[in-house]
């Protein structure tokens, strides 16, 4: 079993949180990375 410090909802508001905030791509790859990794639909906003 893979234990994970952060949970599902917390790695989306540190995903939502890192582009907000223009963090660096490489960060924002491996966040993404793991999001995909657990199969989280990502929210689609309307601009």
């Amino acid at each position: 079993m893979v234990l994970s410090l952060l949970d599902d909802q917390t790695l989306l508001e540190t995903y939502l949180e890192s582009v907000k905030l223009q963090l660096d791509d490489e960060f924002l790859h491996l966040v993404t990375q793991e999001i995909d990794k657990r199969s989280i639909e990502l929210p689609v906003h309307a601009n």
